[in-house]
């Protein structure tokens, strides 16, 4: 019997997950022990089958491990040089504490944008930006 729910990633990234991998000629294991054992053979195939979510700040490491580009691994939306596909290859380049940070702020306005008009929405992490002066 099929599946009726739709894959996590919209079933566009697991696919390319997979052909990084393959390209590189390793087996889900090779990858889990190649990433030092970051990520889990079954995890890492939960990304490729898109049951699991791929968040910015993993995309960027599995990036890195199949030593591609993030824009490589995110399905065509836009041509290259189109400023979202320029985005996304900077901050795959950006060192791995500065990724987490634009991840979590690209997580809270995703959040944020899917919550109801007028519902408050409760951080799952303090803000990561600084509060800004008084008004002039």
């Amino acid at each position: 019997m099929a599946d009726s729910h739709p894959p996590a990633d919209g079933g566009e990234v697991g696919p390319r997950l997979r052909q990084a991998r393959q390209d590189r000629g390793w087996s889900l294991a090779e990858a889990a022990t190649a990433s030092g054992e970051r990520f889990k053979a079954s995890t890492l195939a939960a990304y490729e089958r898109g049951e699991r979510r791929v968040t910015v700040d993993t995309l960027c490491a599995l990036a890195e491990l199949y030593e591609t580009s993030v824009a490589g691994l995110l399905p065509p939306t836009a041509p290259p040089g189109t400023p979202g596909a320029e985005l996304a290859e900077r901050i795959g380049h950006l060192p791995r504490p500065h990724r987490r940070l634009v991840s979590s702020l690209v997580e809270r306005m995703l959040r944020d944008t899917r919550a109801p008009a007028g519902a408050a929405v409760a951080p799952s992490d303090p803000d990561p930006t600084p509060s800004p002066g008084p008004a002039p």
